[in-house]
Parts: C-alpha cells; structure tokens; sequence
C-alpha cells in the first residue's frame, strides 16, 4: 500500500496504443490505488486490459477494475454516452460488479453526438489520402468546434437543464448540417451526399433530452475535477491519471497533420495537479514498446511489417478509418524525442517483450538517413552529421513547440539506419521471455548509453498482470520516497 498520497502519472511514448491500460492495471493493482483519473480521452481511446481471466476493453472508465474502484472524467475528456453505458454492462457482465456508482465526471467534459460522427467522417472522406488517421467516433469534430468556439459544444453541465440541453442541442443540429452542406458544396460525391442526407434524417426528439438529463442527473454524479481530487488527497488516498493516446500524436509535440486535438504528455495532468490546494507528490511513468506500432497514417520511420507479420493484437485490427496496423523496429531518434517532450520521466516502462522472441535477428533504429541534398531544410527540425558524400545521419528531433509540416515532410523522407543487436542461433525460448538472449539484449541497449541511459523499471511480456516485472525496489520507491 502507498503510505502517503501520490498521484502516479502514465503517458504513451509513441503513436499510441503502447500498452497503458496493462500497465495502469498492474500498477494500481500493486500499490492499492483505487481512484483513477481519466483526465484526457473518449470513446475513441480504448484500453485493453486482461485481468483475472476476463478481458477488458474500456474508454469511459478505468482500466483497474474492482469493486471499490472510483473513475472520475476530467473536464478535457469528451463522453458518447450509449458507449459509456455499453462498456457498463460489458464490465458488469464480465466481472459480477457495475462501475457506474463509483463513476463521477466533470460539469464541463464534453459530449460527442452522432451529428459529430458524421461530420468527422465527412471530414476524413474529403481528406482522401491525406486522412488525419481519425478513428470516425466523432471526438475529434467535438474538439475541434470548442477550439473554434466553447458555447458550440454540449457539456455534462448543459445536459443537467432541459431547457439548456434543448436550445444548445438544435444550435449543434443546425451548425453540422451546416458543416455538412459545407463539405458537399467543396467535394461533392456520392458517398459525401449520403451522409448529408443521413444527417439531416436523424433530427433529435424530446427522448433525447429526457434521455441526456436523467442520465447526468440521477445515474451518474457530476463533480468539479479540482475539488474531487484535492478530496481524494485529503482523504490520504492517492491517485492513478491516466491519459489517452501517444505523446508522437500530440497537439504540439506531433508531426502535423497526423496529431490528434489534445495534448498526450504529463503536461495536462500535471497542470491540473499543480492547481490543487492540496499538493500530492508526482511520479510520472513513460510507455515505450519493445516493437513499434502506428494505426492510421503518417510518418513511421522504422516501419518493416514483414519483419512484424506474425505480431497479431486481437484488439488492433484493420478498420476502414485507421486501416491495416503498422509495426516497425524500435526506434531510438523518436523515443528520445518523446521523452524530451515529457520532461524527467520519472519510470520507464517497456511493453511487447514477448513479440521478440520470434525474430530471428533484432534491429533498432539508432538514426535515420537522408540524402545530402536535404542538409539546408534539416537545420531547425534535426540533428544531423555527414554520414558520407551521399548521406545525412539524423540523431535527433528538434523539440519545437508546435511542430510545423516541414518536419513532418522531412520524417517521411526517412530511412532508418539500424543496428543489429544480435541474430538467434539454435536457443528456442519455452515460457521464459525475460530470458530470452534478444529479449536481454534489447533490455542491455536501453540502459545503454547508446539507448536511453537508463533501465526500464517495468517490464511486460504479456497481456495479462502476471506478465509484468519490476526492478527489486521500484515499487517501494514509488510509495514511500
């Protein structure tokens, strides 16, 4: 158990799906940490989680599940509520218990309705092949119209008055038919129409509003965000924050425009923390995988899916949105990146391990390369050398806040420059990942002056808690340092 009250925060060191929910789950199942705090995400932020023989998959509550669990939605967190019912049932029916007493969210977390869905999706479709790789639930159009104009969006609060919830929902109705006929008039086409027409056949009735308010008045509590966290702490309970996304997708840390609306690192949790009266100590986790990943599109330096064909994630599967899921080498240049974005991680955490022992040789990433005529556009984006007459060397990403295109453009003209750390002989590894030689070399590099400088404290080799490692005293460390 944690002997004074922390808050533990855990950030994804990629483009996501890094394995926080895995690690959230192990980590308050450890320390005894009960209150969890979603203080970014939504529907389109699935964890999956593997616990005591029942999968998980959960965007609206948190990924550590008993029966004293309390999930709070922070005010930048955007809710569907038919998914926030639907992952109720779903926990209820897998583990005999409903999350929805323990659930409390913010009066100013925000709404997403199907009228977003459609708009997002009509948005992505005139994209064609420039698609900022949504996942076509709508959270991104929600985001999008309150960066444009907070009062053109549904909040939790605005749903607890019928009155309120009726005048605002015609004005969100009205304002993406608009959007809708405006996307028609600029790229017309079949596809576009239909979902035009399929908006403007779906007006909202009173059941809606009935619907909205009873839910946000009688079966779900609504608390400040600030208020109920400074309680937690007074109460000597500490708290998991646990964000959504990854730090390369980032509003101003990513590579535009293949980022998401919202802000990825520590950052926004740890603002809200530092806000609080009742000052909690921070301990802030980094995820890194043991082989890269990125579903949607974008620069993906060290992509080799060839070399990846036999990675199968039961939850990461090819969609019409997002399309085939990408893996690739780890990656050196990016990590490091992410990490200078997130400032003084105080853990790392490494996933995926049981996806090398199939390799025949393991590769990372030490640097990416360019061609020499590219040295005058590299100087405010990387870090480079001369590799030979032909060839840059990339070490490292410029940390500029926000990022521009350029850099972007940049990325996709990269080639990895990797290193072998070592080809499998005739060892075959039965049960035993951390045992395994590449698995070990992997580990020796990333503590590697050459790698990160440091060991990762966290190791997981599997889905499920039982797969997981940590140094002797990490733990111990967290809870009374």
């Amino acid at each position: 158990m944690v002997a004074d009250p922390i808050a533990i925060v855990v950030t994804d060191l990629g483009y996501g799906d890094g394995g926080k929910g895995t690690i959230t789950d192990f980590l308050c199942h450890r320390l005894g940490i009960e209150t969890v705090y979603k203080h970014t995400g939504g529907a389109n932020s699935v964890h999956h989680v593997v616990t005591d023989g029942a999968e998980l998959a959960v965007s609206s509550f948190a990924c550590y599940q008993s029966p004293a669990t309390r999930t709070h939605l922070g005010p930048d967190f955007v809710i569907k509520p038919a998914n926030l019912l639907f992952e109720a049932d779903h926990i209820q029916r897998r583990l005999g218990f409903s999350p929805l007493p323990r659930l409390s969210v913010d009066p100013s977390a925000r709404i997403a309705l199907p009228y977003h869905a459609i708009v997002g999706q009509m948005r992505e479709i005139e994209s064609g092949v420039h698609r900022r790789g949504s996942t076509g639930l709508g959270v991104g159009e929600v985001v999008l119209d309150a960066s444009i104009d907070p009062t053109l969006t549904l909040t939790v609060s605005d749903c607890r008055d019928p009155q309120t919830l009726s005048r605002k929902m015609a004005r969100i109705v009205e304002l993406k038919i608009s959007h809708a006929e405006e996307i028609v008039a600029r790229s017309s086409s079949d596809a576009l129409r239909r979902f035009l027409e399929e908006l403007k056949s779906e007006p909202f009735s009173p059941d809606h509003i009935t619907s909205l308010t009873a839910m946000f008045r009688d079966l779900v509590a609504v608390a400040d965000s600030e208020s109920f966290l400074a309680d937690t702490f007074r109460q000597g309970r500490s708290v998991m924050c646990e964000g959504a996304h990854g730090t390369l997708i980032d509003r101003e840390c990513g590579f535009p425009p293949y980022v998401t609306r919202r802000c990825t690192t520590v950052a926004a949790a740890r603002a809200m923390l530092d806000a609080l009266d009742v000052q909690a100590r921070v301990v802030t986790v980094g995820i890194i995988r043991g082989v890269a990943f990125r579903h949607g599109p974008g620069p993906f330096v060290t992509q080799d899916d060839a070399a990846f064909a036999h990675v199968v994630e039961a939850h990461n599967k090819e969609n019409y949105w997002q399309g085939k899921p990408r893996y690739g080498w780890f990656d050196i240049v990016a990590t490091r990146y992410a990490m200078d974005c997130n400032q003084n991680l105080d853990v790392i955490a490494v996933t995926m391990l049981d996806q090398l022992v199939p390799l025949s040789e393991l590769y990372v990433a030490t640097g990416y390369v360019l061609p020499t005529q590219m040295a005058d556009t590299c100087q405010d984006h990387l870090d480079i050398e001369r590799l030979d007459d032909a060839s840059l060397l990339v070490r490292g990403i410029r940390r500029v806040k926000p990022q521009k295109p350029r850099l972007t453009a940049l990325l996709i003209e990269c080639r990895p420059a990797l290193t072998s750390l070592g080809r499998r002989g005739t060892e075959i590894t039965q049960g035993n990942t951390l045992g395994d030689r590449l698995v070990r070399e992997f580990l020796y590099y990333l503590e590697s002056t050459e790698g990160l400088g440091r060991p990762p404290e966290i190791l997981s080799y599997g889905p499920q808690r039982g797969q997981k490692a940590e140094t002797a005293d990490l733990l111990r460390r967290i809870a009374h340092a």
